[in-house]
């Protein structure tokens, strides 16, 4: 009996490493994340110009589908 119930403390022993291993290995990766947050917030930083270019281009693209969506209403509108 002594030994079921040694048998039975490390297989919990087994069980908490194993939560453990999970806990650091999920640490790391929001590690990673914020890492990579941090560079995207540096190269956000580093090229406004390049950003503002973007929002320009987006905003443009944004135009011109809704303009071309309207045309088309209107053309279904009137046949």
């Amino acid at each position: 009996d002594g030994d079921e119930q040694e048998n039975d403390d490390n297989e919990d022993d087994d069980n908490n490493n194993h939560g453990d291993e999970d806990e650091q290995a999920q640490a790391q990766e929001e590690d990673a994340e914020k890492n990579d947050d941090d560079e995207e917030e540096e190269e956000e930083q580093e090229n406004p110009t390049v950003l503002e270019h973007l929002r320009v281009q987006a905003t443009a693209m944004v135009s011109n589908i809704l303009s071309s969506a309207m045309d088309q209403i209107s053309l279904t509108a009137t046949e």
